[in-house]
């Protein structure tokens, strides 16, 4: 698959890229659709007199796609032994990553801006597309450390998860698709960038949050999204329906298996071909069992029970491991 990875990387540098200025971007033409990043809908990148954004635009969590992409990529090379390649793509997003922290930062609301626009200026809004950046690790600790901070700030956090977009912005609708609802497999990914920073309480939080939402559904199985109003914690509320959200939605499902991994902290380790864990469970959780999980070549079952002493790794069999602690 590595050609093809390669030729995906080739595509952001040039027509990703067609005017040269270092990001990922997207126009529009008759036909086409006006908003192009996971977010959709048209009026989903708004300026904060209510119209839509100048285009081409350069999303913020796209930015940080090719950055792990270049930094993922570049891993890849070095285990093939070809250090010249990684040495490159390494290079490249880091100069993506120094061109992101100058241009995206919004000092004043201590986040990164939604995009840029057709005039590189800032799209001013506080989304949860800013968490992306920390799943794929372009921010630097210091701002990753601000945005965990923002994104769990009331006019983003819910009690039922995060928003798309912060309560404070002109466009937000609680009620609307992408201007203020929450959806799950976003949340996930904003998780784990919590936990890839190490903000475990965070990340611990908005699962907990997850869970107590998708107790509250038929089922127990989480729609692709609802609206965004307050969690209500004076009694037993529930997230008010999205009426025309999809349940079952599979990236909905997914985002169960992403928030485990953020609280076990696993990361597998291609050096040593074994699964390392970096355990921290909520206080609602005592235990997780994994049986039979494929890692490599190989498959690994494993405990992790929750102590006052710390979570312990209990019952191991095949190549799992604690996770070093950082020096």
């Amino acid at each position: 698959l590595l050609p093809h990875a390669e030729r995906a990387l080739t595509w952001c540098d040039t027509y990703g890229d067609p005017d040269k200025d270092g990001y990922v971007e997207y126009g529009h033409r008759p036909g086409e659709m006006r908003s192009q990043g996971w977010k959709d809908s048209a009026q989903s990148l708004s300026d904060p007199d209510g119209k839509w954004s100048k285009l081409p635009a350069a999303l913020v969590e796209v930015q940080a796609y090719v950055y792990a992409a270049k930094m993922g990529i570049a891993d890849l090379y070095d285990i093939d032994g070809d250090r010249t390649r990684a040495d490159r793509l390494r290079g490249e997003a880091k100069e993506l990553q120094t061109r992101f922290e100058r241009d995206f930062w919004m000092e004043a609301e201590q986040c990164y801006a939604q995009a840029l626009d057709g005039d590189k200026k800032q799209v001013p809004a506080v989304t949860s597309n800013a968490g992306h950046a920390l799943w794929c690790g372009i921010a630097s600790p210091e701002r990753a450390a601000a945005v965990t901070r923002r994104l769990m700030e009331l006019d983003m956090y819910t009690g039922w998860g995060i928003r798309t977009l912060s309560s404070r912005y002109p466009t937000y609708n609680p009620m609307s698709y992408h201007n203020g609802s929450v959806w799950p497999h976003d949340n996930s990914l904003i998780v784990q960038g919590f936990a890839r920073y190490g903000h475990r309480e965070e990340a611990a939080e908005v699962v907990s949050a997850l869970i107590e939402a998708g107790r509250r559904f038929p089922n127990a199985q989480l729609p692709e999204l609802w609206c965004g109003f307050q969690r209500d914690l004076r009694f037993s509320s529930r997230p008010a329906d999205y009426l025309v959200s999809c349940i079952p939605q599979a990236w909905s499902a997914g985002m169960v298996f992403l928030c485990l991994r953020a609280l076990l902290g696993m990361q597998p380790d291609l050096n040593t071909q074994r699964l390392l864990l970096d355990p921290a469970l909520p206080p609602w959780l005592d235990r997780i069992d994994v049986r039979d999980m494929r890692v490599f070549d190989t498959r690994v079952t494993f405990r992790v029970r929750r102590s006052q002493r710390g979570d312990r790794i209990v019952g191991g069999r095949g190549r799992v491991a604690r996770a070093a602690a950082p020096a």
